[in-house]
């Protein structure tokens, strides 16, 4: 590995979160790939065997409506791919290289005793809204309402602003519903379904090695959502979005990528690993 990669990869906040022993780990066990432009870098409907933390370059995120595949946005470097997919236990991320990328690659099995084993990295974990959990829940709604014409990229913009964290907690998800906030699966571990709703006064049962992930939408916006025959307005709440789906917004900007070097061998995408931890 390269020492500018190095740097970069000590300094991002989610290495940050790490003790040193697990820093240490975590630097010689951890690969550094690159991609090039068009390049499958996580493979939708699998769960992927690695979390790829971007160090350079753009990565998109790919969706479908109507039989179109779309573009949702892109991640910058710093974003961290994959992550969504292993702790829902759902291949819920379509992402290809969108400039030349280089990514440092940590194992699912590194990265679930990381979760179990170093509280400040799963604080972290828990704390993130992605993109893909947003995606998930708005396409069951979607699916719910055959008659509706919404473009999906409206939709994905609402679920942008309004979409909130849910801690696993009764506490936490009855206050939500007490603010007039629907909640959501966005894990199947423990025979659950993404995106399915999660009716009051219920918890998901325990799973390993990740908990249920959990999200909320505005009752009002769900409502629109299940119920319209156009386009639903904004209800815009003043919950905050992570910076982890916040990443995801398509910009103008670009970056400089030297020119892959022997340190920095390009991984063809049948090489890509599933991870061993599934649901089924």
């Amino acid at each position: 590995m390269i020492q500018a990669s190095v740097e970069q990869l000590k300094d991002l906040e989610l290495v940050q979160c790490l003790s040193q022993s697990a820093q240490d780990k975590l630097m010689s066990e951890v690969n550094l790939i690159t991609f090039t432009v068009g390049q499958q870098m996580v493979l939708p409907e699998v769960i992927p065997g690695r979390i790829l933390l971007m160090l350079q370059g753009r990565a998109r995120l790919v969706g479908e409506d109507q039989g179109r595949v779309i573009s949702l946005g892109k991640f910058e470097a710093g974003s961290v791919l994959g992550a969504a997919s292993l702790m829902c236990g759902a291949g819920l991320e379509n992402l290809i290289a969108s400039d030349a990328v280089v990514a440092a690659a940590i194992s699912d099995e590194l990265w679930a005793e990381f979760y179990s084993s170093e509280p400040k990295f799963r604080n972290f974990c828990d704390a993130q809204l992605w993109a893909s959990e947003i995606v998930v829940v708005l396409k069951n709604l979607q699916q719910q309402n055959a008659q509706a014409r919404i473009p999906f990229l409206e939709l994905f913009r609402l679920g942008l602003k309004n979409a909130g964290r849910v801690p696993l907690s009764n506490e936490a998800i009855n206050g939500a519903q007490n603010e007039q906030r629907q909640v959501f699966l966005c894990s199947a571990w423990a025979g659950c379904t993404p995106g399915e709703r999660l009716e009051p006064g219920t918890l998901p049962p325990e799973s390993a090695p990740f908990p249920s992930r959990l999200i909320s939408l505005p009752t009002a916006l769900v409502d629109q959502i299940l119920n319209a025959e156009s386009r639903p307005t904004d209800e815009s709440s003043s919950t905050n979005v992570s910076t982890a789906t916040a990443n995801d917004s398509d910009t103008n900007s670009s970056a400089l990528v030297p020119s892959p070097s022997e340190a920095l061998v390009p991984v063809p995408a049948e090489m890509m690993p599933v991870s061993r931890f599934n649901p089924d």
